[in-house]
């Protein structure tokens, strides 16, 4: 299960889930609802289907997708403030209990052709926006039972290591064992490759006082879009993200990402951001901008290496074959990137044998072979001094570790029975000696930090939607 899908019933907001079921059942011929959670106007939640059941009600995503509907018609109006508050804790507990970001939620509207939740979804009073923030506050609110539950993982830890103590020095048996997973096969065009080196600007732009993009799930993109600026080459990021929200009233920049002149990467965007680039294609589509007009001449040689080298790495993360790969006039009437992209210099084609090349030369290397007599596969590491230990860490991790099932504690002790160790937060909360001292034991430790919290929680959100347990190992 990838998403929560959002229905609206279209009707009077005091229809019952029997006579949905009764229609859906005796008129359009179905199994039964199509919807597994119906949520009434008062706030009252139902649980219509089970969560394993493939129901009718996404089109192709029934067999990813959890159907939750609101009676009611959201053409003009949006849900009471009762039906939203219940929502929103039904879609934070699902959340928790599926490993999933709140970028999962979304409209049946945002991939397919139908006009429920309503126009008020994403237009007018946007009535996504403010079930995103109720599901985000339920989110703060559950801190407790968070922290309930690590204390009971503590104690499963001293227990565990009593347990050890007393069995003639056996190792320490994890919690569940990770040897079950099938590991992913990467194709040919889809090989992932090593990070280049990118900067991050997405909060540091021009954005507007009011106006907000709308999100996306990562599954949901198909395309990277190359564009040009058709200005000259030195008018920077943030000159464009000042040109886009003060003269076209934008959110904030159009771009996912720039390519500078001389090689240097930005972030402008996070990918599950459908910003303004491509019209039709802006819900599918990762807008990379090369800076320069490239009408005339195509982009300097160290332009198209980074610029290729960050497109390969996007493929890889993004499970997507190199045809996904496109210039803006490839999909709509447009000049950009520039004449020369499909005539005279191709630069096109210089991109593609550059991306093929990167694929080959910087790809994400395999790990030596883990030593497999060791008794827990993966160990998910986090600091603890004292009373204080990584309250924050956990919270941001928490939809990781519903995803990938790891083995979680304090102990550098424990760590060191595992084969890989994940390593959260920096070196000021588990220390450099403690990493390498795990990697002199034969563990496969990599480290994931953020600058601060949320881009913390952006990292490993990120990696549990995409199924990858680790960012420089392959499985």
């Amino acid at each position: 299960i990838r998403s929560i899908v959002i229905h609206h019933t279209a009707t009077s907001s005091s229809i019952t889930p029997e006579r949905v079921a009764q229609y859906q059942v005796t008129r359009k011929g179905l199994p039964g609802i199509g919807h597994h959670f119906y949520v009434s106007a008062t706030g009252a939640v139902y649980q219509t289907n089970r969560l394993e059941t493939e129901s009718d009600h996404a089109f192709t995503r029934n067999r990813s997708s959890i159907g939750i509907c609101f009676p009611g018609n959201f053409q003009k109006s949006i849900p009471k403030a009762a039906q939203l508050d219940a929502a929103a804790k039904l879609c934070a507990w699902l959340l928790g209990a599926l490993g999933l970001s709140t970028t999962s939620i979304v409209g049946i509207s945002e991939f397919a052709d139908t006009q429920s939740p309503g126009e008020q979804w994403l237009r007018g009073r946007r009535w996504k926006n403010l079930l995103l923030e109720k599901v985000r506050a339920a989110l703060k609110e559950s801190g407790a039972e968070y922290t309930a539950l690590i204390a009971s993982l503590q104690g499963q830890i001293r227990t565990l290591a009593g347990a050890a103590g007393s069995s003639a020095g056996s190792l320490p048996i994890p919690a569940a064992s990770e040897h079950g997973d099938a590991p992913h096969q990467a194709q040919p065009d889809q090989v992932r490759v090593i990070q280049p080196p990118v900067e991050d600007l997405t909060e540091g732009l021009p954005k507007h006082k009011s106006e907000e993009y709308e999100t996306r799930s990562l599954e949901d993109i198909q395309y990277l879009v190359i564009h040009h600026s058709a200005v000259p080459s030195f008018v920077g990021p943030k000159a464009i993200a000042a040109y886009h929200v003060r003269r076209h009233e934008w959110p904030g920049i159009g771009y996912h990402f720039v390519v500078a002149e001389d090689g240097t990467l930005y972030q402008t965007n996070t990918l599950e951001t459908v910003s303004y680039h491509a019209v039709k294609a802006n819900p599918y589509g990762v807008g990379i901008c090369f800076l320069g007009n490239f009408t005339n001449k195509a982009p300097p040689q160290a332009q198209v290496q980074a610029g290729a080298h960050l497109v390969a790495w996007l493929l890889g993360e993004l499970n997507l074959p190199i045809e996904s790969i496109k210039g803006h006039k490839d999909l709509m009437g447009t000049a950009c990137p520039g004449k020369q992209w499909l005539a005279g210099e191709k630069w096109k084609t210089a991109l593609y044998s550059r991306v093929r090349l990167v694929q080959r030369e910087q790809v994400l290397p395999t790990p030596p072979e883990p030593d497999e007599s060791k008794a827990i596969y993966h160990y998910l590491l986090f600091w603890a001094s004292g009373e204080e230990w990584a309250v924050r860490d956990w919270l941001n991790a928490i939809n990781y570790i519903g995803v990938f099932r790891p083995t979680v504690g304090f102990s550098p002790e424990d760590a060191a029975q595992a084969q890989f160790v994940t390593i959260v937060g920096g070196s000021s909360g588990v220390s450099e000696e403690v990493e390498n001292k795990l990697r002199a034991a034969g563990c496969q430790v990599e480290r994931i930090t953020g600058k601060d919290d949320a881009e913390m929680k952006r990292i490993l959100d990120q990696m549990a939607q995409q199924g990858r347990r680790f960012l420089r190992f392959r499985e």
